[in-house]
């Protein structure tokens, strides 16, 4: 009788983990399209649905990369791959099926399989789904055991915008064995981009009106500007909080920035690299190319207008700001 009674209590207790494990909400859904072969991350929006893209990023499926709703489990940093490779930053979402990055001949992060790198956003995995290094890392720091995966193959639904990665010159033998995207201090992409021509400058900008001074970094003939300083030139507006690469922004009636630029004490930058980030501002999601100097979030001008709904334009030197 009691033993009777144990294996009632463990059956109960397995279908209420089984259960919970069901219905506990995690931070995102995961859907794949293979027909156009992206991913896209949604977020819980305000009714608990998961309606809110935050996220769009190509892929790799194969031909045996299965349809259906599946539910991601365990995680490895390096992962054995059929055909004798290895792949970074692996989730698994269903059987031998995994999220990981393009394979590696070792487990080696000098070692990738460039020409398959160059594959991304065509058919040309063995069912996995492969994404670059920063990609599949996002997966695996942000997606926990228990994230519902949707794989579909859809030819009709619109693509969304998405990041594309830099191709390799299969002919550089000296970065052509990294990821471009691989945060890895040693990654040559990465070393690189610390010697990205960049400056700073004075500029004049007319914001509604009243005219502003900042120095702004001029990187690639761009001018970025510090992710805080959204307010000094689009009033009423500061970030809210950032959490997992989304970064909120809210407006206040009388809210005004009035401090100086974080760029007076960035004069010369000993760093900088690339990030990507999601800005959401008024409801609206929108997925913007930063940049990291010295562990400070730029963004473009032009895209903090984006952001905000503001028109910029160019005139007798001054850059006009009107929303």
């Amino acid at each position: 009788m009691i033993k009777k009674l144990l294996c009632i209590f463990a059956s109960a207790m397995l279908i209420f983990n089984i259960t919970a494990f069901a219905d506990t909400k995690k931070p995102y859904q995961v859907e794949v399209n293979r027909a156009q072969n992206y991913v896209s991350v949604y977020a819980l929006d305000k009714n608990g649905e998961y309606t809110n893209n935050v996220k769009n990023f190509i892929c790799s499926t194969g031909t045996d990369t299965p349809d259906g709703t599946f539910r991601t489990s365990d995680k490895y940093t390096w992962r054995y791959l059929f055909g004798n490779v290895y792949g970074q930053y692996a989730t698994r979402i269903n059987g031998h099926i995994l999220f990981h990055s393009v394979p590696y001949y070792t487990q080696n992060k000098n070692d990738l399989e460039y020409i398959e790198y160059n594959k991304l956003g065509t058919t040309a995995s063995m069912g996995c789904i492969r994404l670059t290094v920063e990609d599949a890392k996002w997966i695996y720091d942000n997606c926990p055991s228990g994230t519902t995966v949707k794989i579909f193959y859809d030819k009709n639904v619109p693509v969304p915008e998405y990041k594309q990665p830099s191709k390799i010159d299969i002919n550089d033998t000296a970065k052509r064995g990294w990821d471009p995207t691989d945060p890895d201090t040693n990654n040559p992409w990465k070393i690189e981009a610390t010697e990205t021509s960049s400056s700073v400058a004075n500029k004049i900008y007319v914001v509604n009106g009243n005219t502003k001074a900042l120095k702004t970094f001029i990187i690639d003939g761009e001018s970025y500007i510090h992710i805080k300083d959204s307010g000094k030139f689009f009033d009423g507006v500061f970030v809210s909080k950032e959490e997992n690469n989304v970064i909120t922004f809210k407006k206040f009636k009388n809210h005004r920035s009035t401090g100086n630029s974080i760029l007076t004490y960035l004069f010369k930058p000993s760093y900088v690299k690339d990030r990507a980030i999601t800005a959401e501002y008024n409801n609206i999601s929108r997925q913007i190319d930063a940049k990291n100097i010295n562990g400070y979030t730029f963004i473009k001008f032009n895209d903090a207008a984006t952001v905000f709904g503001a028109k910029v334009t160019e005139y007798n030197g001054k850059i006009i700001i009107t929303h």
